[in-house]
């Protein structure tokens, strides 16, 4: 939906990234946040499915279901909208959401002008009655009868088109001699350039090496002077790096391990050249100076993958996390959404032909640890305001207005985000609670700088109290 439109009594603008109610009085929205919007009022009654609005919002961005509630909870917290009993956006569990309002365009003055013909004073006046001689003025007026309150006289409303000319033979013919004159002229300059071709240049193919064997992975230094390239020499024997000087007939031998060298890459200052070295039982990267010297080796694949776990909140990426990944990270939330994130990655794990309970499930949730709770929380405010942000921040665009937003953090805005309670038992409890609900790893964030103290009394007091399965 393009410019302005209306949903109900509310004004939405979206160059502004603006709602404006029947007051006159704005609320600003996010960009994200207002495109969500404008999708579901593109199809006002429709349901949009969440995959739709994660896929056209967020294209090619891997983002959790999260931020898009938290975008549903933003509009409708400008529009004072209850999720229980919606005006505007409906909530279709497990599928989308749909907006119920009514919308419409803004009106527009130059759309919307229709040209009132002066009133013919008789009583009836059929469509036939003559109309005046129409005016210049836009053509987008409409036809139609209207009627006068209180006259008896009904009105014609013309449509306002500017007046046409007649086509005549004499225009015809000038109009013809012109398209002969042009086409003759055509041909002259079609003819005139193929008996006189003008000179192109030619594409040269050139050798860069000339040797036996099998020459190729070509790598040119950054001044275009120097190429370097993988040969499997005159015996043909090894793969190895080589130097050459673009123009010389000279190759310089870099490598003559008995392992394959391969894909050849300069640094950016031509100064060094790193390397894959392949045997049968293991793959490395290897730098060495690019004028020959000593190799280093940079890292080597593990014989065995690394695992990929995937962090993940909504119920879509958890089934995907299960089917393509090795283990589903989360962060503390409600235990309704934790058991439905278990089974959906469980239900993807099963699909691929895995067996999820062998697979790692790891939860976080952040703490923080002072003598008092007022001092917890003073401390997650100073250094963790981050955390009592409850709304989408995808869309932060500069470290000023981040901070600009952590002024408005609240001491209330913790509740249930950050653990802030002295009492250990407390903390005890909630790890065990996580461990009893399948999770297999548990990692707890004090956001404090008191990390020593941290690591010290989890070590004696809360740790050794907590009962992971055999």
């Amino acid at each position: 939906m393009q410019g302005k439109f209306f949903i109900g009594s509310w004004l939405v603008k979206p160059a502004m990234n603006a709602l404006e109610d029947e007051k006159g009085a704005s609320f600003h929205l996010e960009p994200k946040v207002m495109q969500v919007l404008i999708l579901l009022a593109s199809t006002p009654g429709e349901v949009v499915t969440k995959e739709r609005l994660l896929r056209t919002v967020w294209p090619g961005i891997f983002v959790s279901d999260d931020v898009l509630t938290r975008s549903i909870s933003e509009i409708r917290r400008v529009f004072s909208d209850d999720s229980k009993a919606p005006q505007f956006i409906q909530t279709i569990p497990k599928v989308g959401y749909r907006l119920i309002a009514p919308t419409q365009r803004e009106p527009e003055d130059e759309k919307n002008m229709t040209a009132i013909a002066p009133v013919v004073a008789t009583p009836t006046l059929k469509r036939e009655a003559l109309v005046p001689e129409p005016e210049l003025l836009p053509a987008t007026a409409s036809a139609g009868i209207s009627s006068i309150p209180g006259s008896g006289v009904n009105a014609v409303l013309a449509p306002i088109r500017p007046p046409t000319r007649s086509f005549g033979l004499r225009q015809l013919a000038l109009w013809l001699a012109i398209l002969a004159v042009v086409a003759a002229i055509a041909i002259i300059v079609i003819r005139s350039r193929k008996s006189n071709p003008e000179p192109s240049d030619a594409l040269i193919t050139l050798p860069f090496t000339s040797e036996p064997g099998s020459q190729g992975q070509p790598a040119f230094s950054s001044d275009g002077k120097e190429i370097a390239f993988v040969w499997n020499g005159p015996s043909s024997d090894n793969m190895d790096i080589y130097v050459k000087m673009i123009g010389t007939s000279t190759s310089v031998r870099l490598t003559s391990n008995p392992d394959d060298d391969l894909a050849p890459a300069w640094s950016p200052d031509d100064r060094y050249i790193a390397f894959i070295r392949r045997s049968p039982t293991e793959c490395s990267i290897f730098l060495m100076p690019a004028i020959g010297g000593a190799e280093r080796k940079l890292y080597t694949l593990p014989s065995t993958p690394p695992p990929i776990y995937v962090a993940t909140s909504g119920p879509i990426q958890a089934k995907r996390t299960g089917r393509m990944c090795d283990g589903l990270i989360t962060v503390g939330a409600a235990d309704e959404k934790l058991k439905m994130l278990k089974t959906r990655f469980e239900e993807g794990a099963q699909e691929a032909g895995k067996d999820p309970s062998t697979m790692p499930k790891i939860i976080q949730f952040k703490v923080s640890l002072a003598g008092t709770e007022e001092a917890a929380i003073e401390q997650a405010i100073k250094e963790w305001p981050n955390g009592g942000m409850s709304f989408p921040k995808g869309d932060i665009r500069n470290p000023e207005d981040f901070e600009a937003m952590a002024k408005l953090v609240r001491p209330e805005h913790y509740k249930n985000r950050v653990l802030t309670t002295p009492n250990l038992d407390e903390h005890i409890k909630l790890i065990q609670h996580f461990v009893d609900l399948g999770f297999n790893e548990v990692y707890v964030h004090n956001v404090g700088r008191n990390q020593a103290e941290f690591v010290e009394t989890y070590g004696k007091h809360v740790l050794p109290n907590v009962k992971f399965p055999d």
